[in-house]
């Protein structure tokens, strides 16, 4: 049987974990890259097929860096007058 403590940390982790989808949407409309880079893994891997190239960043660095990164494609699809991801 677990603690209180573990107990504790266990909600605690499933509460964070909820709210991933809410603060990775909040980071691409504020278009907040520093943010949306520290929403993944120091070494997580993010990759993102179109149907002209394949970007995959590893690491925080890469990723900061990544032309794909969602914000920065959601900003640019937006001032290219095209929808963005939160356009309907």
């Amino acid at each position: 049987m677990k603690n209180a403590n573990n107990l504790l940390k266990d909600l605690l982790d499933r509460e964070a974990i909820r709210e991933l989808p809410a603060r990775y949407c909040d980071c691409v409309w504020r278009n907040d890259i520093p943010a949306l880079v520290k929403l993944f893994a120091p070494d997580g891997r993010f990759s993102m097929a179109t149907a002209a190239q394949t970007y995959v960043a590893q690491g925080h660095a890469e990723l900061f860096h990544c032309p794909a990164t969602p914000a920065r494609r959601f900003r640019a699809s937006s001032r290219a007058g095209k929808p963005g991801c939160f356009d309907h």
